[in-house]
Parts: C-alpha cells; structure tokens; sequence
C-alpha cells in the first residue's frame, strides 16, 4: 500500500530510513528485514545521510538505485562532510562522490544533491568562497545548499543562488543565537524544507544517544505555518520537497501523515504502532496499518 502525493509537486520523504528505532514501529523486528521497501510505504523521498559520514561502497549505490526505482522513491543525497566542514578541498573526494552518484543517476532516482553547511560558518569572503567551491564540484544534477547560520540569510546570497539555480534550505530547528530563522525561499525549480525538530536542549549536547537530538513530536498546529509555506513555495517552484529529520521512535512520519492532511490529503495511512507513538494522529481518521502488513 503507497500513499500518494498531496500534489504531484510535492515530495515528502525522511532522513534515512534504516533506523534501529523504528524496528516495530515502522518495520518488523529482526534481520532480513527490507526496511527500505517499508519506509515507501508511507514516503516519495529519502535523504540519504550515511554519504556525509563515509561513503557507501559503489555496490550498496547500485543496490539502493535499484530498490528505490522498484518502489517509485527518490533519493537527495547528502555531500560528504569534507566538502562541507574542512576548508581543505579535496579534489579526489569530489570525483569519487561524483562517481558514487551515478547509479542513481541512471536509475533515475537522484532527485538533489544535498550541501549541508555548520551553523557554526558564518557569511564571509573565505566561507562564501568554501560555499561556491562545493557546490561547483556537482554540477548537471539538482543542488541544495543548507545554510544554518542567519547571517547567509540575505538578498545577496539569494540571488546568486538563484543565477546558479541552487535550492537554499528552508529550515525549521530550534531557535538558538545565529540560528537561521524559518524562512519560504525558492531559488531554483525544487524548493527544499528541513524539518529538524526543537529539540532546543540536546541540540548541541554531547548525547550518549545522539538520536535524542532528533527527538521532537511536531503537534499539527506547529505544522500549520509550514503547511502556508509550502502552499506558498508551490507556487513558485515546479516542485517543493519537504524532509522530516524528527527521526526518533518514527516521529518523522507521523510529522509527514500530518502535513499530508494539511495538504489535503484524504486518504491517510501510518504504521499502527505510529499512533501510540503519536496519538494526535487519531484525531485524523488515520488508517492503521499492520507492521509488515
């Protein structure tokens, strides 16, 4: 069973989808599970996070490629770190990622390219030159650049992304000193929204489960601003993808059930165990569904 689309110009997916947290609540428990065919059940898109750590064998790219395009999802792949967080470029680094990039390429199923940058840069000669360095090393496909830092909010930087055609990330995380503020930006065809949760206090904590940074339960009304946004983004960008990073438990997806009914949704599905997870999505005439049913 897949839930479609609000609007074919809407994409809503998760940051990952192979977390050992929602084993039983997303997908069965124990080994052999195709966890990935479970997650597009309920998604169009997933972020890939794994390549900003260390890239995946060449293998495991061709392995997802050909499952993603089986269950009709597409992937926005996260820049290695290096090319983000070391103001040493690295040549060779670029052109491996590039190759990494290929089989999903011609798959089919690399939808953008994602540019994740500290919050910790701010806008300067040398962190704009960085900025421009990293996104000329992938050119051909769709890019997004994630800017956390608010001094990157402005006219200037919007419109040079825009002459490149570079989504700017709209975020949604919590509101520290520095911190970008909420934003509806489209400066390319594909417009992008990160929802990471307000998880204010474990935000920058040092967490012997890093996992409860991501441990944030959206209720719809906090949603509602970023459903006018998204209506707003929609009618300026072909299309507009919209990525949960609330990960923890699954709270990602009951945040997508939720913007899906936003969004006008009628039929609406989740993994049964979601709604003890997050009751609130009883009140949507949400349709349980068994895990691995």
């Amino acid at each position: 069973m897949t839930t479609t689309a609000p609007s074919p110009r809407v994409l809503l997916g998760t940051a990952g989808w192979d977390h050992p947290d929602w084993a039983g609540i997303i997908y069965p428990e124990g080994r052999g599970v195709d966890r990935l065919r479970h997650v597009a059940r309920y998604v169009d898109v997933i972020e890939i996070e794994q390549t900003f750590f260390l890239l995946p064998s060449a293998r495991s790219a061709q392995q997802w490629a050909e499952n993603a395009a089986s269950n009709g999802l597409q992937f926005i792949v996260t820049a290695p770190r290096a090319m983000t967080h070391e103001t040493a470029q690295e040549s060779p680094l670029f052109e491996r990622f590039r190759d990494w990039l290929r089989p999903l390429e011609q798959a089919g199923v690399l939808l953008a390219v994602l540019f994740r940058f500290p919050q910790s840069l701010p806008r300067e000669r040398r962190s704009a030159r960085q900025v421009r360095d990293a996104l000329s090393a992938v050119e051909g496909v769709a890019r997004v650049v994630e800017l956390r830092h608010d001094s990157w909010n402005d006219p200037q930087v919007l419109a040079w992304l825009e002459g490149h055609h570079v989504a700017f990330a709209n975020l949604d995380q919590p509101a520290l000193p520095g911190a970008l503020p909420a934003t509806a930006w489209s400066t390319s065809s594909l417009a992008y929204v990160g929802l990471h949760g307000r998880n204010r206090a474990a935000w920058f904590a040092r967490l012997e489960d890093p996992e409860r940074r991501s441990d944030y339960l959206y209720q719809l009304d906090e949603l509602r601003a970023w459903h006018t946004r998204v209506r707003g983004l929609m009618q300026q960008a072909e299309r507009v993808v919209v990525i949960a990073h609330n990960r923890f438990k699954g709270k990602a997806l009951a945040s997508l059930v939720k913007l899906r009914a936003l969004l006008g949704e009628t039929e609406l599905y989740a993994p049964a165990p979601l709604l003890q997870v997050d009751p609130e999505l009883t009140t949507l005439a949400v349709r349980p569904v068994p895990v691995g049913g």
